[in-house]
């Protein structure tokens, strides 16, 4: 049995910072590399002459604590600095001001446990040396048995030890806990693994009637501190395996000294949030002593969100160290339609900062997400993935701006129908909604053909704006693999090109940048494969303020709407459903709502070939059939020059602009509206 009079010196109060509980600051120090000694030693003699034989006990304990450390600052260290350390049994706590001749400065301290040296440089019967630097602490500590000296810290506990079969020497092992802490720096409890031998050697001295005997104990330890982390391992399932809404981790964990727990947390929480594992079977040494010990762990996990789940696990051995955490991934597959390409245009926020764009994603089948932001002209390339909740939550960051955060969550979702399936989302930044979408998948590819109805030509015919005055014109392209385009003219004569992807219900997200990346044309244009027809409800076209622009110097804001059908060029018949009675088609056009129109009528013929006679307007068309865009030329009113002409066709009719040039003194083009039709 261990004694039960150990000497306890003093009563410890921790200093500084205390003692932590979560993080040791010893540990955190970098480069940190500690070190535990520890001998301790019983040894009994028999000294003296016959009749007067007595056992002389000599006993000694050593003791050092080694580390690199950070938070000692050599000037706040004086007379008030604290000192304590716990070794076993033993607790001893002073301040520097307890040492006599302690000067501020000085970078060794001793404490005796009786006597002291010049300059306190002598450890006299005993006691604690302590040497500091910035970044080293080294603590000495030398204890006895003689009087005024402090017993030795556990060997006596192990007197009298023996085999009780033989009464040979035993072995010993056993561990006992230190920690310590100087000024602002403390320790977390750490356990000194020790081992030794106790043996109970009898002797007799003389013979007859004047022997002597004697049972003479002899107890040896020595130990270190375990700072070897243990190991985890993952056994089943793999990483990264598919697996359904509830998993099963199983694994093993070990430590040659002995482990106290295994603990799991959820990511992405920071910090880490530790909890014990759901069942950890922990297999110790068959003597019950320390020693290499197994862990058989096991973590349910239930109702896992579609896509990626990542959790953490770790071993804590009883010396506290922790293994590196391990990074366990698995995926519960998304359903059908969530995996693949999702677009959608933006809806500015109404709101001051209100911005417009266009954007897309793809949804991998274990939940990661990757796409393209397009905010008013500048592109930016993103990851993300769907939360917890199979929301969507993608953080863009930006030198020196703030943070761009997209969010979405299903608004309807249907795993057999892609068309129903609508994510609707914000982008935000500063807290403040700037924008809105929704976007709709993209099912198609080579091998999920879309339906022939959405494939082909489509016509759509912007609305009429007040400024400038006309119609634009937009010609979607669009195939089966789900590829589309989109090719056009607004009426201040700006080219319009776009190409993108096809969305379940026939939209198409269109964003582009016009007039230096200023300004912009975005909508929805949606086909309707039923009907053959095309149309955008949401047109916003925009066109930038600008000093330095002649034409529109104040810029404009419009919101347009396009509709449209189906365009099929039939060769050798007349486009439009023009008649065959010559004159068959007439020309009209206006600079403004208000103004009288212009008219002149002239034929096509068989060949789509167009004739206009004599007139005082000079005006001359040409029709591409193939393409159905018509362009030409006139004499615009008030000036002898031409201006030209721009039309698509759209069922019966086509429309258009014209720019005109400028009546000096104005150095301002005209625009207006053209159409032709049947008269």
């Amino acid at each position: 049995m261990k004694t039960a009079d150990l000497i306890r010196l003093f009563v410890v109060a921790a200093c500084g910072l205390g003692v932590a509980i979560a993080a040791d600051p010893l540990d955190q120090a970098p480069g940190f590399t500690p070190a535990v000694s520890f001998t301790e030693s019983h040894s009994e003699k028999v000294v003296g002459a016959a009749g007067s034989r007595t056992v002389a006990v000599t006993k000694t304990t050593t003791a050092t604590v080694v580390a690199n450390v950070t938070g000692i600052t050599l000037a706040n260290i004086n007379q008030s600095t604290a000192f304590s350390l716990n070794f076993g049994s033993a607790s001893i706590s002073f301040t520097l001001g307890d040492i006599p001749t302690y000067t501020p400065g000085q970078t060794t301290a001793f404490y005796c446990w009786n006597g002291w040296g010049p300059n306190n440089k002598n450890l006299g019967t005993g006691g604690v040396k302590l040497t500091w630097t910035a970044t080293k602490l080294t603590v000495n500590l030398t204890m006895g048995g003689e009087a005024n000296r402090p017993a030795p810290i556990i060997a006596d506990g192990f007197l009298g030890a023996v085999d009780p079969e033989t009464g040979a020497a035993i072995s010993l092992k056993d561990s006992l806990d230190v920690d310590v802490s100087f000024g602002p720096i403390s320790s977390v409890q750490r356990k000194v693994y020790f081992t030794g031998k106790s043996s109970v050697t009898h002797s007799t001295f003389g013979s007859g009637g004047s022997a002597e005997e004697f049972d003479l104990n002899a107890v040896t330890l020595s130990g270190a501190a375990d700072y070897a982390s243990p190991t985890v391992a993952l056994l089943t399932p793999k990483q990264g395996a598919s697996v359904g809404p509830s998993v099963t981790f199983t694994g093993k964990s070990s430590d040659e000294h002995g482990l106290d727990n295994v603990l799991w947390s959820p990511d992405p929480i920071t910090p880490l949030s530790w909890q014990q594992a759901t069942s950890n079977i922990i297999t110790p040494p068959a003597n019950g002593l320390w020693g290499a010990t197994t862990s058989a762990w096991t973590l349910d996990l239930n109702a896992l969100p579609h896509g990626i789940t990542k959790v953490w696990v770790k071993s804590v051995d009883e010396s506290r160290n922790e293994s590196v955490p391990l990074a366990i991934t698995v995926v519960n597959p998304l359903l059908a339609p969530l995996p693949g390409r999702w677009d959608a245009a933006l809806t500015p926020s109404v709101v001051p900062t209100a911005l417009r764009g266009a954007l897309y994603f793809t949804f991998a089948a274990n939940g990661a997400c990757s796409g393209q932001l397009t905010l008013e002209g500048m592109l930016h390339k993103f990851t993300g993935g769907l939360r917890a909740d199979e929301s969507l939550l993608v953080t863009i960051k930006r030198s020196g701006q703030p943070d761009i955060v997209i969010t979405g969550t299903l608004g309807s979702f249907n795993p057999v129908s892609s068309a129903a399936s609508v994510l609707n989302g914000t982008i935000t930044i500063n807290a403040t909604s700037v924008a809105t979408f929704e976007a709709r998948r993209t099912p198609f590819s080579t091998t999920v053909l879309a339906d022939a109805s959405l494939a082909g030509r489509f016509h759509l015919i912007t609305s009429s704006p007040t400024v400038p005055f006309g119609y634009g014109y937009l010609i979607a392209t669009t195939a089966r693999t789900g590829t589309a385009s989109i090719t056009g003219k607004m009426p201040d004569g700006t080219a319009i090109t776009w190409s993108g992807f096809l969305g379940a219900n026939g939209s198409m997200p269109l964003f582009v940048r016009l007039y230096g990346n200023k300004g912009s044309l975005s909508g929805t244009p949606i086909v309707d494969g039923g009907m053959r027809t095309a149309a955008a409800a949401n047109l916003k076209w925009v066109r930038p303020a600008a000093f330095t622009d002649k034409q529109f110097p104040s810029g404009f804001d419009l919101n347009l709407t396009a509709s449209g059908a189906a365009y099929v060029y039939t060769p050798g018949v007349r486009v439009m459903g023009l008649g065959a009675v010559l004159p068959n088609a007439r020309a009209t056009w206006t600079p403004d709502a208000m103004a009288v129109p212009t008219t002149q009528d002239f034929s096509v013929d068989a060949s789509n070939q167009a004739l206009v006679p004599s007139n005082t307007d000079l005006l001359n068309l040409s029709l591409t059939g193939s393409t159905g865009l018509w362009t030409g030329t006139f004499k615009a009113s008030g000036t002898t020059t031409l201006a030209n002409c721009y039309l698509l066709i759209n069922g019966t009719t086509a429309r258009g602009f014209y720019i005109a040039p400028p009546i000096a003194p104005s150095v301002e083009k005209r625009f207006g509206s053209f159409t032709i039709a049947a008269p």
